[in-house]
């Protein structure tokens, strides 16, 4: 369990006890020497349309950046599948650690609302990690085209979620950055969300790659409990999605004016108001979900499931 715990907090090596001096020494001289070669290594992480990357993958575009990693979209020379290919821009350890916890943590997972990830590895020093490309637009970029999404809309892509989610949960992950432009519609389809960008993720029992002081994620998705240093939980990710449908029922998000900090504090001291166009049983259960004490919160992905059924739109239940 301890050796577990290590390897998952970013860990390169690990020493059984008794540890003997000379045991030790070599190691360190291993380690030191290893560094020294790796910081040798020029990362190559630009590419320009139809240059070969990692020897396999023929890049085609740019689909993103990030603080540190770069998104190709790009085909696999042998089985000519497009996929997602990001690669790690930084040389810090803890990007490193968070990286490969990304790769390590989507390889677990297994659920149509999750990314897939096809591949990972590393080549001459540069780490990556291939993932199906999804075709489709983000959720923020399909709200761009309306004013607001109707209330079947939201039951839609919220019971779509409460699936990946759960599927999360049985794996103890904690997504952690659930807002619009992190959740891809298949075919633009707010039936099929996808949650991509797992870089701030974590597994319940990981520790050591964040500060108690902190924060990680963006402000008007975060849950208040962050501003206390509370661990997170399910519940965390379930405050995040009812933002999300808020933001959906509403075309912007929380109190548009603030923001960082002043933000969080804002949404700490009293619930953030739900649209009241809303059914009513729809309107309570994102209520229940933005809660500020998380105890007054749906307590997790199945109850969510659970709720939604109840409060299925009159469409919805005549299919069924």
């Amino acid at each position: 369990h301890d050796m577990r715990q290590a390897f998952n907090a970013g860990a390169s090596d690990y020493l059984v006890k008794p540890v003997g001096a000379a045991e030790l020494a070599s190691k360190v001289h291993l380690h030191l020497r290893n560094s020294q070669r790796m910081a040798k290594v020029t990362l190559t992480t630009e590419y320009l349309p139809g240059e070969l990357a990692c020897e396999k993958y023929l890049v085609e575009e740019v689909l993103g950046e990030g603080s540190y990693g770069v998104v190709y979209g790009a085909r696999h020379l042998e089985t000519g599948n497009m996929v997602a290919l990001k690669l790690l821009t930084s040389e810090t350890p803890i990007d490193r650690s968070r990286f490969l916890r990304e790769c390590y943590t989507l390889a677990t997972l297994d659920d149509p609302g999750v990314v897939r990830v096809l591949d990972f590895g590393e080549h001459e020093g540069t780490v990556y990690l291939a993932m199906e490309r999804i075709e489709g637009i983000t959720l923020d970029e399909w709200l761009r085209g309306r004013e607001v999404a109707g209330g079947q809309e939201i039951w839609e892509l919220v019971m779509a979620l409460s699936g990946a989610l759960e599927a999360l949960e049985g794996s103890g992950v904690l997504h952690r950055d659930i807002k619009p432009t992190n959740i891809m519609l298949r075919s633009g389809d707010v039936r099929a969300p996808v949650l991509i960008d797992f870089g701030l993720a974590k597994r319940s029992f990981e520790v050591g790659l964040t500060s108690p002081n902190m924060m990680l994620g963006t402000p008007g998705y975060m849950p208040p409990e962050v501003l206390g240093g509370d661990t997170l939980d399910g519940r965390s990710d379930l405050y995040a999605l009812g933002m999300v449908a808020r933001f959906l029922a509403t075309g912007q998000e929380a109190f548009p004016h603030l923001a960082g900090f002043q933000l969080l504090q804002r949404m700490a001291r009293a619930p953030v108001p739900m649209p009241a166009r809303l059914d009513a049983p729809l309107r309570r259960l994102l209520e229940d979900l933005t809660a500020i004490n998380r105890e007054d919160r749906v307590p997790n992905a199945q109850a969510l499931r659970s709720r939604l059924r109840d409060c299925a739109p009159t469409r919805v239940k005549q299919v069924s």
